[in-house]
């Protein structure tokens, strides 16, 4: 399927809706499911999915990726451990902040690729690099100390996994770019995304209750099914369409509006609110990573 640019921005626009609603279904089925059973669930939701889609669009190299077993189960790793952290924040932070935050995750590939891809390392003494990340620094700072309340041990505990989720995802994200970088991403993706299923159902038997979803009303359980449809499955396989026809570059940059769409999700569903302080470091936040956005080529992936 080959897109022209404009329908390439189209599906990155969508992309970047959705994956703005990602924080708002976790934090929701918070009051109904365990960290494990609710990613377990999603993951599940958002592999078939994927998995249609690739049989559909990409059958001949369907079964190629296979051949990289030892790889998707590692990848699957830095995912199964980033998403535990991630759901765990969104248990104890609302989710405007928790996005606001994870954008931290920009200069932190940067920093990561710095001590793995050396044709890269002239990237992070540019002067864009430099500044995007200061102002990064700034506005993630920015964004905690204006917030009321975050002397509370459920918000410390909250900053914490959110910036552990962040560092997993950033060896995600690297790792990937740099063992799977011959493989078709919309391909390989759903066979992770499905150990990383089969793990939580595991994660769940022992420290969850998976058996509480069969108590859950019929419209919650369409939602949970419909959330891992969209956000898992759907949006991914949506953007890695989009960069062929946009580039990662400009998709990244289209990308960072998402934080501001989960805090207007969150303010009409949650009552979240930013403080003036907070929205201020927020869009310092993001410039700060689009400038570093621009200072190389990095890939850019999403929390679900």
């Amino acid at each position: 399927m080959r897109l022209s640019k404009g329908q390439g921005i189209v599906l990155v626009l969508i992309t970047a809706c959705i994956w703005g609603f990602g924080p708002i279904f976790v934090r929701y089925f918070s009051k109904y499911l365990d960290v494990h059973t609710q990613n377990a669930f999603r993951y599940l939701s958002g592999s078939l999915s994927l998995f249609i889609i690739v049989s559909i669009f990409f059958r001949s190299e369907f079964k190629q990726c296979l051949k990289a077993w030892k790889k998707l189960f590692i990848t699957a790793f830095f995912l199964i451990i980033m998403q535990t952290f991630w759901v765990m924040a969104l248990y104890r932070v609302l989710p405007a902040i928790a996005s606001l935050i994870g954008k931290i995750s920009i200069v932190l590939t940067v920093i990561v690729s710095f001590m793995f891809f050396p044709e890269e390392r002239e990237s992070i003494k540019s002067t864009k690099y430099i500044l995007g990340t200061l102002l990064c620094l700034v506005g993630v700072i920015g964004v905690i100390f204006f917030k009321e309340g975050v002397t509370s041990l459920q918000m410390k505990w909250g900053i914490i996994f959110i910036i552990l989720a962040n560092l997993f995802w950033t060896f995600y994200a690297v790792y990937v770019q740099k063992t799977l970088r011959n493989y078709n991403a919309v391909v390989f993706t759903p066979y992770v995304f499905a150990i990383a299923a089969c793990s939580f159902f595991l994660m769940a038997l022992i420290k969850g209750n998976p058996l509480a979803v069969i108590h859950l009303p019929p419209r919650i359980l369409f939602v949970l099914f419909i959330s891992g449809l969209f956000c898992i499955g759907l949006a991914h396989s949506m953007y890695y369409f989009a960069i062929r026809a946009t580039g990662i570059a400009l998709a990244s940059s289209i990308l960072l509006i998402s934080p501001f769409l989960t805090a207007i999700f969150s303010y009409f569903i949650f009552g979240e609110t930013l403080t003036g302080g907070q929205l201020i470091s927020g869009v310092v936040l993001l410039i700060g990573g689009y400038i570093v956005s621009k200072s190389k080529g990095i890939k850019h992936h999403q929390r679900s």
